[in-house]
């Protein structure tokens, strides 16, 4: 399990791997698309399994959001929306606060989550636009980010990520739209494993309840074991984080040039 600053993961996933230890790199992958292939291209060479820790993919809210998207049940998606936003104020030798060693501020460690729950519903990226900025606090990474996404289908996405933010008004959550419907997850993007979910269907009645709660941590946990059991892939993939790497990049460069970006 590395679960390391990011600018040690590449380095610690490929030894793992070399001394044939399957590996579960935390998010983000790495600090760059070049060193997640690095990743990818150990573990294939040496025969271990490969995952990366995007927990919120296994809570109990978005699987029953994917659920009624996969059978139909919103239409043609739209748009999705992931907001993740808290309060991360100056710590000296925060490694999340130093650049070199975080690869970013809030994009790259809550946004990227959001990237990664709004892939999961619309597919692959092909245009980025993003905001990132420090707003509020004194490090040099950015405590504000805002990223916008066109995918392959046409939909857009959006993720805005803060450690500014001491009381979201959203309550860190999910929300996908589609032509017959929308589902919306409260409360549920973070490291609990609770929330609420409201779904609104044509022709039906407005539903919001609490799906079974299941721990997101275990879950990770007990999906890597299956896959290493049945010699299958894990559902998050090296493959699939190196997508949200490349869509965190994309927003970094846009932010810098003033321009949307292409993937």
């Amino acid at each position: 399990y590395i679960a390391t600053p990011n600018c040690l993961h590449r380095r610690q996933s490929i030894a793992a791997a070399e001394a044939g230890k399957h590996v579960l790199c935390e998010k983000p992958f790495a600090m760059d698309v070049a060193e997640c292939e690095e990743i990818i291209s150990a573990c294939r060479k040496n025969g271990v399994k490969l995952s990366v820790g995007f927990m919120m993919r296994f809570h109990s809210c978005h699987r029953e959001a994917l659920r009624a998207a996969e059978e139909g049940r919103l239409g043609q998606l739209v748009t999705a929306r992931a907001q993740f936003a808290g309060w991360y104020p100056d710590i000296p030798g925060a490694w999340r606060q130093i650049a070199a060693q975080g690869g970013g501020g809030s994009l790259m460690d809550l946004g990227i989550h959001g990237i990664d729950l709004v892939r999961m519903f619309l597919g692959d990226v092909v245009e980025v636009a993003s905001f990132n900025d420090t707003l509020t606090h004194q490090y040099e990474v950015e405590d504000s980010s805002l990223v916008a996404m066109k995918f392959e289908s046409g939909a857009y996405g959006i993720v805005d990520s803060f450690f500014n933010v001491k009381r979201p008004a959203g309550g860190n959550g999910l929300e996908v739209n589609g032509t017959n419907g929308s589902v919306l997850a409260s409360g549920s993007i973070g490291q609990s494993s609770t929330g609420s979910l409201r779904l609104s269907l044509e022709g039906e009645e407005v539903r919001e309840f609490s799906p079974e709660p299941v721990n997101i941590y275990r879950a990770e946990i007990e999906d890597m074991v299956r896959a290493i059991n049945e010699d299958s892939e894990p559902l998050n993939t090296g493959e699939e984080a190196t997508k949200d790497q490349a869509v965190a990049m994309a927003a970094f460069e846009s932010s810098r040039t003033g321009r949307t970006v292409r993937i």
